[in-house]
């Protein structure tokens, strides 16, 4: 028997930020990730100068990296980046799913049900 599987559409799904952040001055986004995530490894945090790797965020990742609050979805902040940034961000359907995509896949966002 084939199970029944809900297809869903990626621009109706809701993102949510999964990681903490930092705002920079000049309004980009820095998200911080830890360099070990694993139960034997974490005891070195505390001895490490960096213990965080730090992925400093464009002007368009920020951009969408702000939106993702739990409310917009894929859809809506493609067409807010589309508004705000006009002609520069096109394709902006393409660049905004593969940069979702991205952000799901290193565990920065999760999706809301």
């Amino acid at each position: 028997m084939k199970s029944k599987e809900k297809k869903v559409n990626f621009f109706e799904l809701v993102p949510v930020k999964n990681k903490k952040f930092e705002k920079k001055e000049n309004g980009r986004v820095v998200i911080i990730h830890p360099k070990f995530n694993s139960k034997p490894f974490t005891y070195l945090l505390k001895y490490m100068r960096r213990p965080n790797f730090r992925i400093e965020l464009d002007e368009y990742g920020s951009f969408i990296w702000e939106k993702c609050d739990g409310t917009r979805t894929v859809g809506e902040i493609v067409h807010l980046l589309r508004e705000n940034f006009g002609e520069d961000v096109e394709p902006a359907s393409e660049r905004g799913t593969m940069f979702f995509m991205e952000l799901y896949r290193s565990g920065f966002i999760r999706y809301k049900k």
